[in-house]
Order: C-alpha cells, then sequence, then structure tokens
C-alpha cells in the first residue's frame, strides 16, 4: 500500500496479492518433513528458481567454463549433487521465502 501511495494511486483502488509457498502445522519440525519432498520436487520442476542457490551451498564445485549459475546444466550433475543443491534451496524457502511452520 505504501508503493502504491507512493506512485499516486490510493491503495484504496487496488488489491495487493501475495503468492507465498504455504504449509502450517502443530510442529515446525514435522511440518518441515512434510513440506520437504513436495517443495523439491517444485524445485526441481522449476530448476531455475534452484540455479541461484548452486554455489552458495560450498560443496558444490563450480563448473569450468560456467560464468553463472544460470548457465549451468543441471543435467551435468551428479545425482547427490542435486540433492545437495535441492536440499538447500528447500532449507532456504523453509527458513527464509515462504510461510512454513505453526500459527
Amino acid at each position: 500500500h505504501a508503493a502504491l501511495r507512493e506512485a499516486g494511486h490510493d491503495p484504496d483502488d487496488f488489491k495487493v496479492t501475495l503468492m507465498l509457498h504455504t504449509y502450517l502445522g502443530q510442529d515446525r519440525d514435522a511440518v518441515r518433513e512434510i513440506a520437504r519432498e513436495p517443495m523439491k520436487d517444485y524445485l526441481r520442476s522449476a530448476a531455475g528458481l534452484i540455479k541461484q542457490y548452486a554455489w552458495a551451498f560450498p560443496a558444490f564445485k563450480r563448473p569450468k567454463g560456467v560464468n553463472n549459475p544460470f548457465q549451468l546444466d543441471l543435467g551435468s550433475l551428479e545425482a547427490d549433487e542435486l540433492e545437495a543443491i535441492l536440499d538447500f534451496a528447500f532449507l532456504r524457502y523453509f527458513d527464509d521465502s515462504g510461510l512454513f511452520g505453526t500459527i
């Protein structure tokens, strides 16, 4: 609403919508385990979303000749490398970029 006001618009004339990955339950640890595989499946299907995390994972080595993560061919990764990136990306979403946990 503040951005609308700053741009000279009346916030009452607009509806602000937010799309956020969400899963809530009674126990944060249980929610993490319930959400883990479905979220990793989603990330696997949306490969561009995980490429940004590839080199943030310390065990992942930058391939020779690849200057940025978006040039990375995920098909060239070993299965354990891809799983490590997916796990890291999931935890980033779980902890920082989604609404997961308890009420």
